[in-house]
């Protein structure tokens, strides 16, 4: 384990889980006037981005999980993405059950962000052996604390490890792309969505972490 202040930094715990997805849900999965519906959004979203991954921190203040970061450099243990997917595809059965107008937005809106951040990729040149930065979530109770410098940090840290610098970060409207600026991301692609594109974010964004 790592701390800095009150916060510990520390691998992701199965136990986890509940309390990210919480956090996800309140950053990007608040839309919808269901809550539960809302819910499954948020564990269907972090099952998907831990499937990826094959790094992670947990900033950890109070005893309570406030933020992640999530890395890829190179393909994911099979084990490990097995085991996300499941969970991923639990969430999505539940969602399909729960209602068609909802789950037809929220279908709509993943295969407008995967259609478009492929466009990014390839706008940016990305080669295959650069690394992502998959997932970047810090919960507001944290803020102040340089939580989520510290998990940049430790992202960038870990590709750079795995000499997969130059890599990338996927981003949007949604989030705090400023913040990537302030710590000197650089945005190589750009994406505004036309008006028959609804279903995503009004701007989509691909920012480069150097070495």
């Amino acid at each position: 384990m790592r701390s800095g202040s009150t916060v510990v930094y520390r691998t992701f715990q199965d136990t986890d889980f509940h309390a990210i997805a919480l956090i996800m849900e309140r950053l990007w999965h608040a839309d919808s006037p269901n809550p539960d519906f809302n819910r499954l959004e948020s564990h269907h979203d972090c099952a998907y981005m831990l499937a990826k991954a094959t790094y992670s921190q947990v900033a950890v203040l109070r005893g309570e999980p406030v933020g992640i970061v999530l890395a890829r450099a190179g393909a994911p243990n099979d084990a490990w993405s097995a085991r996300w997917n499941k969970v991923e595809e639990q969430a999505l059965r539940q969602m399909k059950a729960f209602d068609d107008e909802l789950m037809s937005s929220y279908d709509a809106f993943m295969e407008g962000e995967r259609r478009v951040n492929r466009q990014l990729a390839r706008e940016a040149e990305v080669t295959k052996d650069a690394g992502e930065l998959v997932l970047l979530a810090v919960d507001a109770a944290a803020r102040g604390h340089g939580v989520g410098k510290h998990l940049l940090a430790y992202g960038k840290s870990y590709l750079a490890e795995r000499q997969a610098l130059p890599g990338y970060l996927f981003t949007d409207t949604s989030c705090d792309w400023r913040f990537y600026e302030y710590l000197g991301l650089t945005r190589v692609a750009q994406h505004s969505a036309e008006p028959h594109e609804v279903a995503i974010p009004p701007e989509m964004y691909l920012y480069r972490l150097d070495a």
